[in-house]
This record gives structure tokens, sequence and C-alpha cells, in this order.
């Protein structure tokens, strides 16, 4: 629990620092202060956390986290189709696009890399110490979902965010591999960001 907390007072401390420093309107310059800030976090949670990403992934666990990610993308996609009709896009999807146009290179690296990273860190390794699988799943899951909407007008995109949290939370318990669920994450990223240039 102390580890937990400690992650994400060092992941908000992280946010904080990337925003005062990030004033450069310089492509290149505001790219690599993005990259060294975040691998810092990122060093800073593995070393704090004890991560390990050596365990082997096997077959039975890919053939799991395959089912996971396609469920999960068709739900997804129902769900946000049907609250687009009803409600504008979260502010996080707005932002998102944006910076995929203004700042390609960070977008990718963000998407593909750090958020994977981090965010499993922080939402599924750090919450090992509920050992109710079905607890574990909705506190993970939930708590995703609520840090990625930005306002109480965007309650309802808790719905798609949970089942990404979902997908994630169920690929790292089936697999008990952080790995695994970090490449899932990315996967799930790498898929929205073809959707959304195609």
């Amino acid at each position: 629990m102390k580890k937990t907390l400690l992650s994400f007072f060092i992941y908000i401390i992280g946010i904080i620092v990337y925003s005062f420093i990030n004033i450069s309107t310089n492509e290149v310059i505001s790219t690599l202060t993005y990259i060294f800030i975040y691998l810092a976090l990122f060093l800073v949670l593995y070393f704090i956390n004890n991560i390990d990403y050596k365990k082997k992934i096997t077959l039975e666990d890919l053939k799991y986290t395959a089912i996971y990610l396609t469920i999960g993308c068709i739900l997804i996609y129902i769900s946000t189709n049907i609250i687009n009709k009803i409600i504008d896009l979260p502010q996080n999807e707005i932002a998102l696009r944006e910076i995929s146009n203004a700042h390609p290179i960070r977008f990718l690296i963000s998407i593909l890399i750090y958020s994977p990273l981090i965010e499993e860190i922080l939402f599924r390794h750090n919450f090992n110490f509920i050992k109710n699988k079905y607890l574990y799943l909705i506190i993970t899951s939930l708590l995703f979902a609520i840090l990625h909407i930005n306002s109480k007008s965007e309650l309802l995109y808790l719905i798609p965010y949970t089942i990404l949290g979902l997908i994630f939370g169920l690929t790292y318990k089936k697999s008990d591999n952080l790995l695994l669920s970090t490449l899932t994450h990315s996967t799930y990223n790498l898929i929205s960001f073809i959707i959304l240039i195609i």
C-alpha cells in the first residue's frame, strides 16, 4: 500500500514537473524534455516497485490475451459509438488527437511506450496487495477509468475506459506478467491510433 501511494505521488510530481518545464515551442526540445522526464519517471517507478519483466510469455497467455483484447475492443467500440451520440468526445481523447497532430513523435512515444509502461505499473502492479481477484479488477479498472476522464459531463466514458482497464487487469491477473499487460496496452493504443488515422 505504501509503494502504491508513493508511486502515485511520484507520478503526479512527474506530470507537474513536465507541465512547468514544457514551455518550449521547439518540437525537438519539447520532445526531448518529454522523453527525459518520462524516462526518469519510469525508472523511478521501476526501481521503487522492483519490477520484473523477465517472466516468459506463454502461448496460453497470448491466447487469453487475444480473446480479452478482441472482446474488449468490440465492447469499447459499441459503447463509445453509443456514447458519442449522446455527448462529445472526452477531453482526454481531444487532447490526444491534438497532440498526435502537433507532436506526432511525442504522441507515438507516449501511446506505445511510456503510457503503457507507467500506467501498468501504477494501475496493475501497484494493487497486488488486493488479494481478491474480483475486487482487484473492479478497483483497478474503475481507478484507471476515473483518471482518464476530466469532468462530470464525461461520466458516461467511464464505461469504455473501465472495459479497457478490465482488459489489462484480466491479462495481468491471468498471466501474472506485467510485460504482457504492458504489451497488450501498447497493442490497444496502436489499434486506436490506426483507427484514428484511417
